[in-house]
């Protein structure tokens, strides 16, 4: 913060003297972010900085006593012997001003309505900050805001008449913030798009897949209620189930993703090694990784995988075989050569393999929905302040937006200390990126 303060007051006469003039357009939210520079140096805490706090922070910073007191000769309150926040703001103002508030300082400069804001206008305002200012040092000021609006994209046009758009190359570090903005909402899209082509790359075989889980899991509940008839048709109802149990086994062992067969078999049996290795540590160590870790495997499902994903964490593979084999045992009760069948032994296997599939449909349909709506949210962008509010296309005038109004629009909807454009689904969505990408 002292440093910033000290580049201000060394900078040239008309910014210094343009920072006072902006500080006249803060608004309450400008001056609480300057505060928290202001009362870092308000050793104090009275609510005003003296020359002995400017000082030690010169000290504290490492810079001479001088600085300090070029610092308080500028900043201070004429007849006073401190600086106030509003003054201390001066050195901020360029940094944090932005949408209607630059908009008021533009027009409040341009009194003759041209939308362009002349040499000797700029001059006008200025000059009764300080007398020392002269026309030539407003000149050599708008030149260079005439050169920095051009951005080396074209040829430089020295009317010395200020737009709106060169108003805001005056804010160097507000260019930025649009820069970054920008920056964040390209690699965001970006990102959306990879998201939302990997979703739909196996959303054909995932609906499929739940689909014929869903129908097969179906005729097990009809078939286990069969086998409670005592007659044949109880008999080849028990019997019937063995080919639906291993087509739902089936299913389970080849859940639709980006991995083929094989690629999907090695992944089962890399987390099989991994978990016997869990399981050779100390209870303790490996109760201690498990609760660091369970949740978040959670949290890694990919947005083409999150079935694969679903059935590796949940161990798919093996879910079924206590099932499998007490309807094997139900259907040879005194042996292979014989036609017996335990048919409440049949029906209880059937009714445990419904409860066991209904957990997987059930997660499953809640993962596809929950990513389909991440899907919609990204490809439907939130509607901008100005799209939404005809008095917002307006400034204090009633004029028309003009060149850089939806920059401010952007920036003033790009919260405090948000990376991410004030989007919560865009937070979310870069947060699973990086821990995919991580894994």
């Amino acid at each position: 913060a002292f440093q910033k303060v000290e580049d201000f007051v060394l900078s040239p006469l008309p910014k210094r003297l343009f920072g006072r003039f902006l500080t006249r357009f803060l608004d309450a939210d400008h001056l609480r972010k300057i505060a928290g520079s202001f009362y870092a140096l308000d050793a104090q805490g009275t609510g005003t900085l003296t020359i002995k706090e400017l000082v030690h922070a010169a000290k504290s910073a490492g810079r001479p006593t001088s600085v300090a007191h070029a610092i308080f000769s500028w900043l201070s309150v004429p007849g006073t012997n401190h600086i106030t926040l509003t003054r201390f703001a001066e050195a901020f103002a360029e940094e944090v001003i932005d949408g209607r508030a630059l908009r008021h300082a533009f027009e409040s400069l341009d009194d003759d309505g041209s939308e362009e804001v002349s040499p000797q206008e700029l001059f006008d305002a200025l000059s009764s900050f300080h007398g020392d200012l002269t026309l030539d040092e407003v000149v050599q000021h708008i030149e260079s805001a005439e050169l920095e609006a051009c951005d080396g994209e074209a040829e430089v046009t020295k009317d010395h008449q200020i737009d709106y758009g060169e108003f805001c190359q005056l804010f160097p570090v507000r260019v930025q913030r649009m820069k970054d903005l920008a920056e964040r909402m390209q690699t965001e899209r970006a990102q959306s798009e990879d998201l939302t082509c990997r979703f739909r790359s196996t959303l054909d075989r995932v609906r499929d897949w739940i689909g014929k889980v869903d129908d097969a899991n179906r005729t097990v509940h009809k078939l286990s209620q069969q086998t409670l008839e005592r007659s044949d048709v109880g008999r080849e109802a028990a019997q019937a189930l063995r080919k639906e149990f291993t087509r739902l086994d089936d299913f389970l062992k080849n859940p639709p993703g980006p991995l083929d067969a094989y690629d999907f078999n090695m992944l089962i049996q890399r987390k099989k090694r991994e978990n016997e290795k869990k399981n050779e540590e100390k209870p303790s160590m490996a109760s201690e990784h498990h609760h660091h870790h369970g949740g978040h495997d959670q949290e890694l499902l990919g947005f083409d995988s999150f079935i694969q994903d679903l059935a590796v964490s949940d161990n798919w593979a093996g879910l079924l075989s206590s099932d499998l084999k007490n309807l094997k045992h139900a259907l040879n009760v005194t042996g292979k050569a014989t036609n017996s069948v335990d048919q409440f032994k049949a029906h209880d296997a059937a009714e445990s393999v419904v409860a066991k599939i209904n957990i997987v449909l059930q997660k499953t349909k809640v993962q596809l929905e929950e990513y389909d709506s991440f899907v919609e949210a990204m490809g439907a962008p939130e509607v901008g302040i100005m799209s939404t509010s005809g008095g917002a296309q307006l400034s204090g005038r009633g004029l028309r937006a003009r060149h850089g109004e939806e920059d401010d629009d952007l920036l003033e909807a790009n919260v405090e200390g948000d990376e991410n454009g004030g989007n919560p689904i865009m937070r979310f969505i870069q947060d699973v990126t990086q821990r995919l990408t991580s894994r």
